[in-house]
């Protein structure tokens, strides 16, 4: 028995009493108040970043319909000059055909001047026999 009450002598200073029991809670409240506090800083800190995340993404879907819009007026236009320049192919086509008629015009006419030519010199050497034999 005496080996049992040594025991608890010995243990007995080792235990705290109610008022170290208080502040130990008091301390543990504090630093769990404390650590709530930093962890709700910190998820809105994360909510702040998610918003600005959700923002820059509205925009990004904002410039991403801006460029869809900007590519269907290029293919727009890309198919009015398509459409021009057919226009301008057979318009060329035209003055092709217009030349040829023009160039064939040139032909005839320098045929003829050259066989005007040929009747003008032969007339004028006719006279020219005509007249040297007076």
């Amino acid at each position: 028995m005496e080996a049992h009450v040594a025991r608890l002598e010995a243990i007995i200073p080792t235990l705290a009493t109610k008022e170290d029991l208080v502040k130990l809670e008091l301390k543990l409240e504090k630093t769990i108040r404390a650590e709530i506090t930093a962890v709700q800083q910190e998820i809105g800190g994360v909510y702040r970043e998610i918003g600005n995340l959700h923002k820059d993404m509205g925009n990004v879907h904002k410039d991403m319909g801006n460029l869809r819009g900007e590519i269907g007026n290029l293919r727009g236009e890309m198919g009015n000059l398509r459409g021009d320049m057919g226009d301008l192919r057979g318009e060329m086509g035209n003055l092709r055909g217009e030349m040829g008629k023009i160039e064939k015009t040139v032909a005839t006419l320098v045929m003829k001047a050259m066989i005007a030519m040929v009747t003008i010199s032969t007339a004028l050497s006719t006279f020219a026999f005509m007249f040297a034999g007076k």
